[in-house]
């Protein structure tokens, strides 16, 4: 039995490098600036450039390692949170992301379907997950 204490201890996250300014756009969905900054809380929205959903999970899981100073070989489980994913989905976004990082063999991956309670849900699911493991 594990006698660490399962939890998460940090995230890292990774954004597209193109946006889009939803208050400009806010007078072609009949929507003022207002109701864009106070409603949908976004006044910008992260568009993929020239990388993709798994080039961004890359960069964050490698932006983590080096915060953290941690190796690939400690990660034992990853969740890929996308309501996007690319390729339609198959083969999924953790498997690729497995295969690119080198992750253990034991290492489980799996892809979260959501958007904005995709971080809330699969933080939970992480959670679970590596309590089952103790």
């Amino acid at each position: 039995m594990n006698s660490h204490r399962a939890g998460i201890s940090t995230s890292f996250l990774r954004l597209a490098s193109s946006s889009v300014d939803n208050v400009a756009r806010g007078p072609s969905l009949s929507a003022d600036e207002s109701f864009i900054r106070n409603r949908t809380g976004f006044a910008r929205l992260a568009r993929l450039g020239r990388e993709s959903i798994l080039d961004l999970a890359e960069d964050a899981v490698r932006g983590l390692l080096e915060t953290e100073s941690l190796a690939t070989s400690e990660i034992g489980a990853v969740a890929v949170v996308s309501q996007n994913p690319s390729m339609g989905g198959l083969p999924h976004m953790s498997a690729l992301l497995h295969a690119r990082l080198e992750l253990p063999p034991d290492c489980s991956v799996f892809d979260v379907g959501l958007g904005c309670s995709g971080f809330v849900h699969s933080a939970a699911l992480l959670t679970a997950f590596m309590d089952a493991q103790r």
